[in-house]
């Protein structure tokens, strides 16, 4: 008898729709982040576009893609909440851009003080001509 999976620490969700152009960069991000003990659940809510069959190309078993009809933005959302297994929840835009030590900083804060119910991180407003405007928070 096989043992069950082991649960990862951090789920990460990431709600999507009609981002093809966006969303594989923001996988990627989150692929390659320094804290790597997390699984990443990605809801496509019924995107029109190419968002889905560029999502199911990527190869990586962290990663679960789930596809339905559109049905607006909390649908996604609790669908995620539904499937998450790990400690910690966090959730990821499918237009963001993130540092790359964005989870492992979260997950540290959180270690550190338990009573605390979620971590905001910092946020910035990127121009079309990729001038940052970050506010660390």
């Amino acid at each position: 008898m096989s043992e069950p999976a082991r649960s990862p620490r951090v789920s990460v969700g990431m709600p999507t729709f009609n981002r093809a152009d966006l969303v594989v960069a923001s996988v990627g991000m989150v692929l390659e982040q320094t804290y790597q003990d997390f699984e990443l659940l990605i809801c496509d809510d019924g995107s029109t576009d190419d968002t889905l069959e560029r999502l199911t190309a990527i190869s990586d078993a962290r990663v679960t893609v789930m596809s339905f009809a559109n049905r607006g933005p909390p649908h996604p959302l609790n669908e995620i909440l539904k499937r998450a297994r790990g400690d910690y929840l966090i959730i990821l835009h499918d237009h963001d851009i993130f540092a790359p030590d964005l989870i492992a900083r979260s997950v540290q804060a959180l270690d550190d003080h338990p009573e605390a119910h979620f971590v905001v991180q910092g946020s910035a407003w990127v121009a079309e001509d990729g001038v940052s405007h970050y506010r660390p928070n």
